[in-house]
């Protein structure tokens, strides 16, 4: 029982990377501190929970409540499906907002503390990504008719811009990721002594400087156009009081909070937890076995249930070879069956592994394949693709739904089907960068869609009743003369009269309701017999109800404006359902399927194929399990990157995250068995097209021990240049002091760039290589811009958009390229000129090692980065740094913190880093392999540089950038 509890620590312990992903149970019994009583947001209902904070939540001391995903940990809900469904809810919101709302809590409590601190614009807001922009207001109020109630937000232009012209005004603003649309600002402000905060998205970013309310149009002052995050009476009331009165206060922008990449997700898992629906409960929260002598190896999962009728079988036409006439699958047939693979790899163009992976995920109905780096799991979606989508109509299966966490692993995967010959698809989503499937977006071929006489007539009366609401909104923000109405005193003249001679005495600084009443009722026999030093606070309670009034009136027409829209959302989605149905294979992201559940619901699809799933958090893959499918396919591999996570205590890689493991995707978590709970059964490929086996030996002994090499890999040609195809550079120059607040996560290392910035030149003066052959790659946002910076002199360079996001959430994005200097609260990082939009085909590619996903390069040199007294290798120590052609593993000694990183790619890899000084001698942890190639006589041989007339051989003591520049 105790090992059923995790109490008792078990040698064989699910371990990555070392570490063990089984947390140990504290055997001091305390009591659960349910949700409740923490504040006003704290509910024991995940349906109830505003997704976004409130301010009672922002200020609230409490810890969260936030349950384990270990289901022996305790919890207050004792059913696993709501369980289960309750603590992924609860840890992906911390995911966003944890950090977030305990910044701004501070933020709050510091500004009250100190009112100074809000002129002076001095505030902490730890560790979080994010803008200051003070001498901030809410210059205007309007309504939108596609967009609804909106807000122009003006705020001091950043100090660097306010010298410029407007058309470097335009050109900063339109080449920064600042400001754009979707992004979550909070204003705050204060009235009094108590601050006060709202949420709001962007919903325009305009950068003409011809237009009004632009962020370019005037030199000192910017102004951007935003919504209310949640449109609640509360938020409303609190807008419009800060335009009328025209409050101050500063403008919080939160560059890597997008509520349209999260909140669907929320708001789905929400909507399963009212329904109490998890299909396939019992595969992704297997029972507990009761004693390890019962509990099978993995457990036996059955056919879909489309094909468990009798004598159902699935035809393999479409994949055989010319000269096989026909082969069928039983949906009882086992993939671990001989005379079945022997057949199917006769007949097909598919390896012996990708055979037993076909029919492992056609004959379970949900069934993971893991496809180690170049061993065509992409190819093998393909064929089962081909495959299902021959019995769509037989089994009645609807439209195979393809999802991925990407728009790139999404584009890439339905590329490969429109390549192989599959036409019918539809990509769902504006994000895709794909030429190929301009065409097939449902944005298009939804245009083409004939609407029915009844919907065309309801989307008109429609229109026409949101133009009319539109109108009665207007009125209600503006008078009839243009003036501002709401929080305005009709009694002006009588103020101002009166006032002159008024002396206001103390006793008018408080009332209570007893005096209030009087007062009133005072005023309803006379407004002149009311005293004068009484009447300016008559006339606060005249404007309190005249805006309470309004803002009341303004509510309810915003809800009917909203609800109109919505009645135009319905129609448009039955269009789009209707031309969804015709489809074979419909891509999207999760992140799309979750904001398209309603359309997609109706779609009837029984397949759902995850591309990537190893990268994908279970939160996604749980919100994409539609209530009609029936059979669920994941494709990807858990050794290589994790899901990405913001916040760092809900990751496998803290102590405190062991307990959460959010950054654990369920395709990990269900194929790495559990302590007493049994693993879901895994096809892995097992034949590597990629790699030449001298390097592909690394992961075989470390990670992937059934790993073999085709044939094809013996014959890829050598590096010209160099004489080992893989090597390791080793250093002991120090990687850079941390850079103020902004850069506090990332590190650099100067000599690195500039021995990166030499090697590229070195190999390109071989005249056998192009730029783009080569890829540069580095774990740091902080070096991979110094890397930018200084091979962007001599060679054009591409960045990804995942990773030109990554820059600019960690404030190395936007160029300071004009006026001089800037002030710390504004965080504009200095930085040479924006990339220019080209071909990736034109480009030296370079990367985080993180999202180099889906690529292969001839050759890729990998700058590591970390060298430091300490012996901090930081997130190097994971295993999990790996990703398609790029493999990573970190062989780490506790005492002496060897880093060495393996990448591999086609042809070679030269690797910068760094060991421990006087370390002559390589651990028993690294492969005999490396050991071979870097221990010499003791010494590290690092590079070898080859000129046409002469081989010359060097070590990194005799090496540097300067001499291998001038060709060594």
């Amino acid at each position: 029982m105790a090992r059923a509890k995790g109490t008792v620590q078990e040698d064989d312990q699910p371990q990555i990377g070392g570490v063990s992903v089984t947390a140990v149970s504290s055997t001091f019994r305390r009591a659960l501190l349910p949700p409740g009583f923490r504040h006003d947001n704290d509910e024991e209902d995940i349906a109830k929970i505003s997704i976004l904070p409130t301010e009672d939540e922002i200020r609230s001391d409490h810890p969260p409540f936030l349950p384990s995903m270990d289901m022996d940990q305790p919890h207050f809900i004792m059913e696993k499906v709501q369980r289960h469904l309750d603590t992924l809810f609860r840890l992906l919101r911390h995911d966003v907002f944890g950090e977030l709302g305990e910044a701004l809590g501070g933020l709050l409590v510091s500004i009250e503390s100190d009112p100074t601190a809000f002129t002076r614009g001095t505030f902490n807001l730890n560790d979080i990504r994010a803008y200051y922009n003070p001498m901030a207001h809410i210059s205007y109020v309007s309504f939108d008719q596609r967009r609804g109630l909106e807000a122009q937000i003006s705020f001091q232009q950043p100090y660097n811009l306010r010298k410029a012209t407007a058309s470097q005004r335009r050109q900063w603003w339109e080449e920064s990721k600042r400001m754009e649309e979707g992004i979550l600002l909070c204003f705050v402000s204060m009235s009094g002594t108590k601050a006060s905060m709202v949420f709001f998205t962007v919903s325009e970013k305009t950068t003409d400087p011809g237009k009004e309310n632009s962020l370019s149009s005037d030199r000192c002052q910017a102004t951007v156009t935003a919504k209310l995050a949640t449109v609640t009476e509360h938020d409303l009331g609190l807008m419009t009081r800060l335009s009328c009165e025209n409050v101050t206060g500063f403008l919080v922008e939160f560059p890597g909070v997008l509520l349209a990449t999260f909140v669907p997700i929320l708001e789905n898992l929400q909507n399963m937890q009212r329904l109490s629906r998890l299909p396939f409960q019992q595969w992704i929260l297997p029972e507990t076995a009761l004693y390890d002598s019962m509990r099978p190896d993995s457990l036996q999962v059955p056919p879909p249930l489309y094909a468990r009728s009798p004598g159902f079988t699935f035809s393999l036409k479409s994949i055989l070879k010319d000269t096989v006439d026909e082969i069928f699958i039983m949906s009882t047939d086992s993939p671990d069956s001989v005379d079945t693979i022997d057949q199917l790899e006769e007949s097909t163009q598919l390896d012996r592994g990708q055979c037993s992976a076909l029919v492992a995920a056609l004959t379970r109905e949900f069934a993971f394949i893991q496809g180690p780096p170049g061993t065509g799991k992409s190819f093998v979606g393909v064929q089962l693709m081909r495959v299902l989508l021959s019995c769509r109509k037989k089994a009645n299966l609807g439209p195979i739904l393809v999802v991925c966490y990407t728009n790139h692993a999404l584009d890439q995967f339905l590329e490969h089907l429109v390549n192989d010959g599959i036409d019918q698809i539809i990509r769902i989503g504006g994000q895709s960068k794909s030429k190929v499937l301009e065409g097939k977006n449902l944005r298009v071929v939804s245009k083409s869609e004939s609407r029915a006489k009844s919907e065309g007539y309801h989307l008109a009366k429609t229109y026409e009743a949101i133009e009319e609401q539109g109108k009665t909104i207007r009125k209600l923000l503006v008078d009839e003369d243009g003036f501002q109405m709401v929080g305005q005193a009709p009694f002006d003249h009588w103020m101002k009269h009166d006032l002159l001679n008024m002396n206001l005495g103390p006793e008018s600084a408080d009332l209570s309701f007893q005096a209030t009443d009087q007062l009133l009722a005072l005023a309803n026999s006379g407004v002149y017999s009311v005293p004068l030093h009484q009447r300016q606070r008559l006339v606060n309670l005249w404007v309190e109800e005249i805006r309470s009034d309004a803002t009341d009136n303004l509510f309810e027409s915003v809800k009917e404006a909203n609800k109109l829209q919505q009645e135009l959302t319905k129609v448009h989605d039955e269009i789009d359902r209707r031309v969804l149905q015709t489809a074979e294979v419909i891509g999207v992201t999760t992140t799309g399927l979750a904001r398209r559940i309603a359309t997609l619901q109706h779609i009837k699809s029984k397949v759902v194929i995850c591309e990537e799933a190893g990268e994908v958090m279970e939160p996604h893959i749980i919100s994409a399990l539609l209530p009609s499918v029936e059979h669920f396919v994941q494709i990807g591999d858990h050794e290589q990157l994790r899901p990405q996570i913001n916040n760092y205590s809900l990751s496998l890689e803290s102590q405190q995250g062991l307990t959460y493991q959010l950054d654990r995707s369920q395709f990990e978590r269900l194929s790495v068995a559990n302590a007493g709970r049994p693993a879901l059964p895994l096809a892995q490929l097992n034949i590597q097209r990629r790699m030449r086996p001298v390097i592909s030996t690394l992961i075989r002994e470390s990670i992937y021990p059934r790993l073999t090499d085709h044939e094809s890999t013996r014959d890829l040609p050598h590096v010209v240049g160099l004489r080992n195809n893989v090597y390791w550079l080793d250093h002991d120059n120090m990687e850079d002091e941390q850079q103020g607040d902004m850069h506090h996560k990332s590190h650099s290392n100067i000599w690195e760039v500039d021995m990166v910035h030499s090697l590229v030149r070195h190999i390109l003066r071989q005249g056998i290589y192009n730029s783009t052959d080569i890829a540069v790659l580095t774990p740091y946002t902080g070096q991979l811009s110094k890397i930018r910076a200084k091979l962007r002199n001599d060679f054009e360079i591409v960045l990804s958009d995942r990773d030109q996001e990554t820059l600019e959430k960690e404030g190395f994005g936007v160029a300071e390229h004009f006026g001089e200097g800037t002030r710390d609260n504004e965080r504009v990082t200095t930085g040479p000129l924006p990339l220019q939009k080209k071909k990736m085909s034109e480009l030296l590619r370079a990367a985080t090692v993180d999202n180099f996903q889906g690529e292969e390069a001839k050759i890729v040199i990998v700058s590591l980065v970390r060298s430091n007294k300490q012996r901090k290798v930081g997130f190097l120590r994971t295993r999990n740094l790996s990703q398609y052609g790029l493999i990573s593993k970190a062989c780490c000694v506790e005492q002496n913190h060897w880093a060495i990183i393996l990448p591999f790619v086609v042809h070679g890899i030269p690797i910068l880093s760094w060991k421990p000084p006087n370390q002559t001698t390589l651990p028993d942890t690294v492969p005999r392999e490396v050991a071979d190639w870097l221990a010499i006589d003791g010494s590290l041989i690092v590079v070898i540089v080859v000129r046409p007339d002469v081989i010359h051989s060097a070590c990194t003591r005799s090496l540097s950038a300067h001499n291998l520049a001038n060709g060594c």
